[in-house]
């Protein structure tokens, strides 16, 4: 009835010699590993249970890991800043008709799982775990002919969550709470 669509994407990525970050007694930097591999499946969903309301959600399984390295502390470590798990919905309802026309609101959640921010080295089996984070986003627009506006709440309960590390003196944090204003 073209009220959904469904993507399904299988995948294996090998990589030789791919750089990561590894943390050090004096600090961080980055080396080579051997081989790498990420394998999964990635999952998009779309809905429209009726003309003015849209469902979005995803799904992703990446298993991302050290195959093969001089390091045998490495081999089977996950590979840096990839979550196992990914998870996102998006719900969008617009007016069409009414007091409210061409208004619209929506509400997203993101989820990531675990994920490490540092390789294992050759003194040790110790890496920096980056730990699992949800976001919830709050968006009010309008639109017509002239004229595009949106105001959009990012990160609406204010989640403390570290986005990404490259090294442990370097951990990138999340965006805290923000509110946006656009007009086109």
């Amino acid at each position: 009835d073209g009220r959904s669509t469904a993507t399904l994407a299988l995948f294996q990525i090998n990589k030789k010699n791919e750089l990561q970050s590894i943390a050090t007694p004096d600090g961080n930097r980055y080396d080579q590993v051997g081989k790498s591999r990420s394998r999964g499946a990635e999952l998009e969903v779309n809905v429209r249970p009726t003309d003015a309301w849209q469902l979005t959600g995803g799904y992703s399984y990446i298993d991302a890991s050290v195959i093969a390295d001089v390091i045998k502390n490495r081999v089977g470590a996950m590979l840096t800043n990839a979550p196992k798990r990914s998870v996102s919905l998006l719900s969008r309802y617009s007016f069409a008709e009414g007091a409210l026309k061409n208004f619209g609101f929506g509400v997203g959640t993101v989820y990531r799982s675990d994920r490490a921010g540092t390789l294992p080295t050759a003194a040790t089996t110790q890496y920096l775990t980056l730990p699992a984070y949800t976001t919830l986003d709050l968006v009010v627009y309008y639109n017509n002919a002239s004229i595009d506006a949106s105001l959009k709440l990012s990160n609406a309960l204010d989640e403390v969550y570290y986005q990404s590390a490259y090294g442990v003196q370097r951990v990138n944090p999340g965006r805290p709470r923000q509110l946006s204003l656009n007009v086109r």
